[in-house]
């Protein structure tokens, strides 16, 4: 299949003069962006304009998305129902990860936490920095190991 061109990105709005696309290293993209599930919205001109040239809403980038969301959601299940309680700290521990910047999608992740788990996603003082280590495996693993408690999520 052969690949289309993208268009040519506008360098400034022809309104204010200021940079039409966003850059999230150098500005909040949040009054600009709306995560609905997996899905990618723009609220404003300059945030329509960066999902639209960026393709930051294309299908298979909103599948993987959605991937990490299940996972996500399998870690606040197990996080609620597991009988172990060391099952639940590893988790709330993977939780507090996937909202870090290296996290994958973290951007998508926090935004989503701060609706389903406010308390987690915006404590009165900042989690601590923790290390990616083989985390993604490792939440691969503990929905692997616990189907009877997640079976609550289908």
């Amino acid at each position: 299949m052969k690949a289309t061109p993208r268009p040519e990105a506008p360098r400034e709005s022809r309104k204010d003069g200021k940079p039409l696309l966003l850059n999230p290293a150098e500005e909040d993209p949040r009054p600009h962006l709306l995560f609905v599930r997996a899905h990618l919205l723009g609220l404003t001109e300059r945030g329509v304009e960066t999902v639209r040239l960026v393709e930051l809403d294309r299908p298979p980038l909103r599948n993987e998305r959605a991937s990490w969301l299940s996972m996500v959601d399998a870690l606040l299940v197990l996080c609620a129902v597991a009988k172990d309680e060391r099952v639940r700290q590893e988790c709330r521990g993977h939780l507090i990860w996937t909202m870090q910047d290296d996290a994958p999608y973290a951007g998508m992740t926090r935004a989503y936490l701060r609706e389903r788990c406010p308390r987690l996603a915006n404590p009165p003082v900042p989690h601590r920095w923790l290390p990616e280590g083989d985390r993604c495996d490792r939440i691969r693993a503990l929905v692997e190991q616990y189907p009877e408690e997640l079976g609550q999520l289908e």
